[in-house]
Parts: C-alpha cells; sequence; structure tokens
C-alpha cells in the first residue's frame, strides 16, 4: 500500500452566486469566485488561492447583507486551495473559522462541507482521533435526518473508512467501503468515477488481508475506470496508479511496480511541482524498492527527497517521516555511516512512540533494525532490550499491519 491513503478525494466544493447590493460590488466577487474555480479545478492552486482571497474580501465587507453560508462556502473553498498547495496550517485555521461561522461541527447544512474538510486534513496530519469523531458526528447527522444524500454519506463513510485503514482497523473499514460502494452505485450504476476511489481503498483492504487476486483486481478495474473518464494528466488518475503499483509491489512483480510509481510521480510533479507533499509518497515508495534491489544511491535520493518535503509539509513528527527515517536510515548503515543511520533510527522510534493509532508494526520492524545496527556495532546487551519491545509489540497485536514500504532489514538479507 502507498503510504498516506491520498486516494480519498476532497469533499466536493461548494460555490456561491451573489447579486450586486449597495456600493459594493458582489458581481466582482462572484467573478473572483468563479475564476478561483476554474483554476482549482486546472490544479492551479495558487491562482486558485489568490482568487478567492479576493472574493472572500469583497464578501466579508458586504456585512449582513449577505447570506453567512456565502463567506462560509468561500472560506471553505479557501481552505481547499491552502490544502492543495500543502499549506496545512493555513487550511486547518480556514476550515476552522468556516466551521465556527457555521455554528460548530452540528451546526446545520453550513457546516457539514467546512467540516467534512476538516476532517480529512486531520486525516492527511494523521490526527485519527480527530478526524474520526468529525465523520462519526456528520454520518450520524445525516442518518438521523431521515432522508440522507446518499452520495454525500457515500463519502463521508468512505473518508471514515480511510481513517481506519490509517490506523491499521481493517475490519472498522471494509464495512464501511462496501456501504459506500453500495451508495455509490446506486447513485451513479457500476464501474463509474465517483466509485473508483472506494474501490482502490477496498483493494488496499484485501492487499493487507493478504488477498492480493482481488487487490489486483480492484486497482486494474479502478484504473481502467479512471484512465477511460479522466485527463491522462489527471491527479486522480496517479492516485489509481500509485495505488496499483503498491499490490504489485506486493506481488512481488517489482519492474512493473517502479513503472509504475514513475508514471505516478511524472504525472504529479507537472500538476503540482517538485515538493508537493503528495510526491512524498511515491518517492519513498520507489525508493524502497530501490533499497530492496540494493541500488542504494538511488534509493537515498529518494528518500532524502521524500523526507524533505514531508518535514517541510507535515513537521518533523509525522508517522510519514518515520517512515522514510527508517528507511533512509538502512541505507546510511550499509553504507557505514553508522552515526546517521543511527540518529535516524532513534527519531524514528521517538516519532512512532509519540502516535500510538499508527501501525504498530511499524515500530516494530524499526526497533527491530535498530536492534540489528547495536549487535553489529557490539552493543548486544542494548540491542535485546529493543528485540524485546519489537516481539512484545508483535505478540500484543499480531493481526497489526506493517506498511510494505517500511523496510526490514531480514529483507535486505535473504
Amino acid at each position: 500500500m502507498s503510504l498516506g491513503l491520498g486516494n480519498t478525494p476532497i469533499f466536493a466544493l461548494l460555490f456561491c452566486a451573489a447579486t450586486a447590493f449597495g456600493g459594493i460590488d458582489l458581481h466582482q466577487a462572484d467573478l473572483f469566485s468563479l475564476q478561483g474555480k476554474a483554476a482549482y479545478q486546472a490544479a492551479h492552486y495558487t491562482q486558485a488561492e489568490a482568487l478567492y482571497t479576493k472574493a472572500l474580501a469583497i464578501y466579508e465587507n458586504a456585512g449582513d447583507v449577505l447570506a453567512k453560508g456565502v463567506v462560509i462556502s468561500v472560506r471553505n473553498n479557501l481552505g481547499l486551495a491552502y490544502a492543495a498547495e500543502g499549506r496545512y496550517d493555513e487550511a486547518e485555521k480556514t476550515y476552522l473559522r468556516a466551521v465556527a461561522d457555521a455554528g460548530g461541527v452540528d451546526g446545520g447544512p453550513d457546516a457539514t462541507v467546512p467540516a467534512a474538510n476538516l476532517a480529512d486534513l486531520y486525516r492527511i496530519q494523521a490526527r485519527y482521533a480527530r478526524a474520526e469523531d468529525i465523520y462519526r458526528r456528520l454520518i450520524a447527522a445525516m442518518e438521523k435526518s431521515g432522508n440522507p444524500d446518499e452520495d454525500t454519506l457515500a463519502t463521508f463513510r468512505n473518508n471514515l473508512g480511510a481513517v481506519y485503514l490509517a490506523m491499521g482497523k481493517e475490519d472498522a473499514a471494509r464495512p464501511l467501503f462496501e456501504q459506500a460502494l453500495a451508495e455509490r452505485d446506486r447513485a451513479f450504476g457500476p464501474d463509474s468515477l465517483e466509485a473508483s476511489g472506494i474501490l482502490i481503498n477496498l483493494a488496499q483492504v484485501y492487499q493487507r488481508e493478504g488477498d492480493l487476486s482481488k487487490a489486483d483486481a480492484l486497482g486494474r478495474r479502478a484504473l481502467a475506470i479512471r484512465e477511460a473518464k479522466l485527463d491522462p494528466g489527471d491527479l486522480g488518475l496517479a492516485v489509481a496508479i500509485s495505488d496499483l503499483a503498491a499490490v504489485c509491489h506486493a506481488e512481488k512483480r517489482d519492474d512493473e511496480a517502479a513503472s509504475l510509481y514513475r508514471h505516478a510521480i511524472a504525472i504529479r510533479e507537472k500538476a503540482l511541482g517538485p515538493d508537493h507533499p503528495d510526491l512524498a509518497v511515491d518517492l519513498n515508495n520507489l525508493g524502497a524498492i530501490a533499497q530492496l534491489r540494493r541500488q542504494y544511491a538511488d534509493a537515498q535520493e529518494l528518500y532524502l527527497r521524500a523526507e524533505a518535503i514531508w518535514e517541510k509539509a507535515l513537521g518533523p513528527e509525522h508517522p510519514q517521516v518515520a517512515h522514510v527515517l527508517n528507511n533512509l536510515a538502512l541505507v546510511e548503515f550499509h553504507e557505514g555511516e553508522v552515526t546517521k543511520a543511527e540518529a535516524d533510527f532513534r527519531r524514528a522510534v521517538d516519532i512512532w512512540n509519540k502516535h500510538p493509532d499508527v501501525e504498530s508494526l511499524n515500530l516494530a520492524a524499526c526497533l527491530e533494525n535498530y536492534a540489528h545496527l547495536l549487535r553489529d556495532t557490539g552493543r548486544k546487551k542494548e540491542a535485546g532490550k529493543l528485540e524485546a519491545q519489537a516481539k512484545k509489540i508483535i505478540r500484543n497485536d499480531p493481526e497489526a499491519w506493517r506498511d510494505e514500504y517500511t523496510v526490514n532489514v531480514g529483507a535486505l538479507h535473504k
């Protein structure tokens, strides 16, 4: 599975149409908002941010003459632009303001979209408890309404499933994905573009459970849908390509996996630039394949680039940073840079210890790797302590899932 679960689209945009009133040029604000929409859909996120900012300034100046929902809607869209640029702190502040203006998460229809986008941002940032809480509340409110929109409900179920998947809770994720897929099929028919993201998520569940034939079939089905209905440079296509690459890697078809990752990277670099956090997932995963092939220079280059991107976008203590630090440390150890390797192993362990709701076997793998370094440098007592910790994690959570791209030293010494 590719790290980060970036395959769940942010909830659909809301756009407003206001009218001229008094001396305030609301028509100009409408134009900015519509132009922002066009820029966002063309993946010109910096331009979209500027246009939404201009529209919001005019709408806010209109005061009580304008419906509150219009300002909330444009603020939500500005948050989307920030998130798409990888500016997550600004996105969070913008969503929180929109949710507060709407009366909080439970404040009614105006709050639904910015609250859902805030939850997805928390998922990206590995703040899973917050994301779970918001999605559960949104789903409960929609079900209680008695006549929920199935498409919206499917989005919330899918995104909550993605949170559980990131937490390693496949049993909780699977029924949400299956229910969301049924709702999408009723709304759009089988093999719709709208259902393709849920197919990708279900493929990840099957991959984790070891049913690679089902995972492969669903991944290729999702990719075929998107290839038929999206432009070749669409970011949604990159998501499907990347996730199929993860399945291919699990099936030991690394030539195909590497080719798919390179294709996904090319699409994302062209659309997002060279430093977007979505790129780091594929860079790390391609680096893991290179490392397992003992192409250490290539692996190190890819890891260092992924590390720089993730630290800038997500902060130095995000679990994604721990993934790449573990992998980078193994390369450094192999190249004889023991001091650097030990420092990176320590950092990775410290990060994972701060995120107990993230897959526990990733920490166990890192502890085993660090222990191998300690044994190799004559510190057997220290190594034994780490090995005991790793065994305890595995014993306490034998069904936990370890990401295929958190490399274990055993895989390198076969």
